[in-house]
């Protein structure tokens, strides 16, 4: 998972997309919840004759149809049967059932008397019979939203489906100029009670075109269908844009890189409180949107003031959770609200640091404080009449004193606890255990203090088991170091006594005499290579003691270790072909490594670190040398395979007196890396031993320097581009060249 994450992209680009893609998404899902809530009977429903709108015109005009046919007829036969207001309402009903027929094309109809076989219809008879039915009813009942009415119910052909319509149990208005009548189904069941006819009713929707009652509403419904069906992959697509989108927001908000520190924004400092409070003034817009609902119909309008006002709140909430992301990764989340904040004035004000100087006015102003809550609240239980706020002030004061009982009892615990565990610590308990956490605040620190004078001590008390430990070992060390050289040379000497007197005596031929002669030679360069020995290890213990007390002048100044390096290398090459050790240096591949050291320190740095190589490698490989310049320091690294295994850890290989065989069968000291690790501390460099299996590595560092020839070069540089003279030319860089030479020879010596 950790490497998927790291090709993350965390720039600021890919960071805007997905907050723009998560916006965008979001708008798309209100959009597409407002289509779904706009007309919600739309958005449910299959097919328009399943809408309410539908079969509530479909019941108002099948029973216009049998009111004006049955009913009132025509002008005349209302003029001629009904007289006063009964006739004025009429023809009034009349003339709204004509208006709504004519605006209707769409609906036809089919009144057939059972016992004359009369039919009343408004389809032409060529409309049936060029389409091959024999007659209406054949023609009507083929439609699927027909219904047969009678007056025993109604009834529903073959081909209709508004079998599982519930128009039957619903109620409608139909309304005139005089009246307005709540009209249902059972109304036109009611009208054929005779018993004469039978009544057929259906909508063509191939007239719809010229349809103002249904039309409109069939059409809206198909646009809606439409808009709804192909908005409905983006509904699917923002539902997954916006989830990937907070899942790489929740990632990468805050960092520029995987292993990046979180960095707040301006946004995350504003308390969680004033943020909730502003991503609710952000609702105000959608409210204003819900009141248009009801002043306005127009969707364009209203789908627009849902984008801009639904963004507000969307904006808003995005601002929140990206501050809540970054506030969660740093976990200043809960340092962040003001509700915390004053918590943490409050707890601070009982939080007692010992060494602070002003816990004396803590404790007046909590004392001023306690003594003015008493009074406050005593004198208000006495000035209250009323019962009930009586008590509700005796129980706050009652509670106040049982808090402040219960602080005052833990303060005292965790005072005697601490006091006990002081005193088993003095008796010699070291082990006591002291869980700081445990105790109030106000003891924290107390208690740490406690528990880091007691791991300073065990640490104190560990430093001089070890201190006696090393002294130990070092006498054991120093003993067998200069007890060998010391008895072989007493052996020897003993030997060259007892050759001598030998040489001396008469009747010796001159062969055993020549023969005496070469051993005392021999002895005598024994002598001498043991006295060297001795001599050396000597050096090595007092040097070693003066690098490791300080005791060594410093005169810090800018050196080219790669030059000098080179130098020694160049010194030591015979002993090097000498081991069958082969070097792997190439100083030629980089530049000149400018050190702040002091060049006789590092030069006896190098010759240790070198000396020590050619004691310990296994002869006929190879010694790897690196030099890198670093953005602070210089690194040097040598790298060789050791001649026999190194049982000593690398952390141990740098103590005194320490080497690589344990049974000390070298004729190393056991200084030189300590010698190293001191010289490179009074520089301000530092020493790395790193061993893996017998290969052995040393990483020294030291300051960086820089260049002190940087002027002369550019001044050589300058010369070259500016004079055309050759002769100058060289003049002035064998003048340059002699001072270098002077002031590297004075660095040496």
């Amino acid at each position: 998972m950790g490497i998927k994450l790291k090709n993350i992209p965390y720039n600021i680009f890919t960071k805007f997309i997905g907050l723009a893609l998560l916006v965008f998404a979001m708008l798309t899902i209100i959009d597409y919840q407002y289509l779904s809530s706009y007309n919600s009977e739309y958005f449910y429903k299959d097919s328009y004759y399943e809408t309410d709108e539908f079969q509530q015109n479909y019941v108002r005009l099948s029973h216009n149809v049998v009111e004006k046919e049955l009913d009132l007829i025509d002008e005349k036969s209302i003029e001629d049967t009904r007289i006063g207001n009964d006739k004025a309402i009429s023809l009034s009903r009349l003339s709204a059932i004509n208006d709504n027929l004519r605006r209707s094309p769409s609906f036809i109809y089919l009144l057939v008397d059972k016992e004359t076989g009369q039919t009343i219809t408004n389809i032409p008879d060529i409309k049936y019979t060029s389409m091959g039915f024999n007659h209406a009813e054949e023609y009507i009942s083929s439609f699927e939203t027909v219904i047969q009415w009678d007056s025993t119910g109604l009834y529903f052909p073959v081909s209709s489906v508004m079998a599982d319509q519930p128009l039957a149990y619903r109620h409608y208005n139909t309304t005139s100029q005089y009246t307005t009548t709540n009209v249902t189904a059972s109304d036109v069941v009611y009208r054929l009670r005779e018993g004469r006819w039978i009544y057929y009713t259906a909508v063509d929707f191939s007239l719809m075109e010229d349809d103002i009652l249904f039309g409109g509403g069939y059409y809206d419904f198909r646009q809606y269908k439409e808009k709804v069906n192909n908005e409905f992959p983006m509904l699917v697509f923002s539902v997954f844009a916006a989830f990937f989108a907070v899942i790489y927001l929740s990632l990468v908000i805050g960092k520029t890189s995987y292993e990046g520190p979180v960095k707040l924004f301006f946004y995350d400092y504003i308390p969680l409180e004033i943020q909730a409070m502003i991503l609710v003034i952000s609702i105000v817009p959608l409210a204003r949107y819900q009141a248009s609902l009801y002043e306005t119909t127009d969707i364009n309008s209203l789908r627009f003031q849902l984008v801009v006002s639904s963004g507000t709140f969307v904006l808003a909430s995005g601002a929140v959770f990206l501050s809540v992301a970054r506030l969660v990764k740093t976990k200043y989340i809960y340092k962040n609200p003001i509700t915390f904040k004053i918590w943490w004035l409050i707890k601070s004000l009982f939080t007692m640091d010992f060494d602070n100087p002003l816990n004396k006015y803590k404790i007046f102003i909590i004392l001023i404080g306690y003594v003015g809550f008493n009074v406050g609240s005593l004198g208000l239980i006495v000035w209250f009449n009323n019962i009930v706020v009586t008590l509700f002030l005796t129980g706050c004061f009652l509670l106040v004193q049982i808090i402040t009982g219960m602080y005052v009892l833990s303060v005292i615990k965790d005072l005697t606890s601490l006091i006990d565990a002081t005193r088993h610590r003095a008796n010699g308990d070291t082990s006591y255990p002291i869980d700081a956490s445990k105790y109030q605040t106000a003891f924290q620190s107390f208690a740490n203090d406690l528990n880091e004078l007691q791991n300073g001590l065990q640490l104190a008390l560990d430093d001089a088991i070890r201190g006696e430990k090393m002294k130990t070992e070092l006498i054991t060390n120093v003993s067998h170091d200069l007890k060998n050289p010391l008895t072989s040379i007493i052996t020897y000497l003993d030997l060259l006594e007892k050759s001598l007197i030998m040489y001396r005596q008469p009747g010796r031929t001159e062969e055993d005499r020549q023969e005496i002669q070469d051993n005392m030679e021999n002895y005598i360069n024994i002598l001498s290579n043991k006295g060297y020995r001795l001599k050396t290890l000597i050096e090595d213990l007092v040097s070693a003691s003066k690098a490791s007390s300080g005791n060594l002048d410093v005169e810090l100044m800018d050196i080219n270790l790669r030059q000098m390096l080179v130098q020694i290398l160049a010194d030591r090459e015979e002993y090097f072909y000498k081991e069958n050790l082969k070097i792997v240096f190439e100083p030629e591949r980089g530049e000149a490594a400018w050190a702040l050291v002091d060049p006789n320190h590092m030069y006896r740095v190098f010759e240790n670190l070198i000396s020590n190589i050619l004691k310990y490698t296994l002869k006929g490989t190879r010694v790897f040398i690196e030099i890198d310049s670093l953005s602070e320091d210089i690194q040097i690294i040598f790298k060789n395979v050791s001649n026999h295994p190194l049982e000593a850890k690398g952390e141990n290989l740098a103590a005194r007196f320490v080497r690589g065989d344990d049974a000390r069968s070298t004729e190393g000291s056991g200084l030189g890396l300590s010698i190293v690790e001191s010289l490179l501390k009074l520089q301000d460099g530092s020493q790395e031993i790193i061993v893996d299996g017998d290969m052995f590595k040393a990483v020294i560092r030291v300051p960086k320097g820089e260049n002190p020839h940087a002027e002369i070069d550019a001044v050589k540089a300058l010369v070259d581009e500016e004079t055309s003279d050759s002769e100058l030319k060289e003049e002035f860089v064998e003048l340059v060249d002699k001072e270098l030479s002077s002031q590297e020879l004075s660095h040496q010596e």
